[in-house]
């Protein structure tokens, strides 16, 4: 998923890929999201880059991170 993908869109509540060919979360895919309350990623994503959550004040829930190798700064 590429850098700034979501950025900014207040109306997004809840993200579920179902797609395994998911492995990179760019930076500030979802940052400004103000209204994401869960992220429910596919267990092959191995990589969430910096940033990415940034400014998602109602994020209560990540789930199956089971695989993830590296979460980057601030996200």
């Amino acid at each position: 998923m590429g850098n700034y993908a979501f950025k900014g869109c207040t109306s997004l509540k809840k993200i579920h890929p179902n797609r395994c060919n998911l492995k990179k979360i760019g930076h500030n895919a979802f940052s400004e999201c103000s209204s994401l309350e869960e992220a429910d990623f596919v267990d092959c994503l191995k990589y969430i880059d910096d940033y990415t959550f940034s400014g998602c004040t109602s994020l209560k829930k990540i789930i199956r991170l089971n695989y993830v190798e590296e979460i980057g700064r601030n996200a």
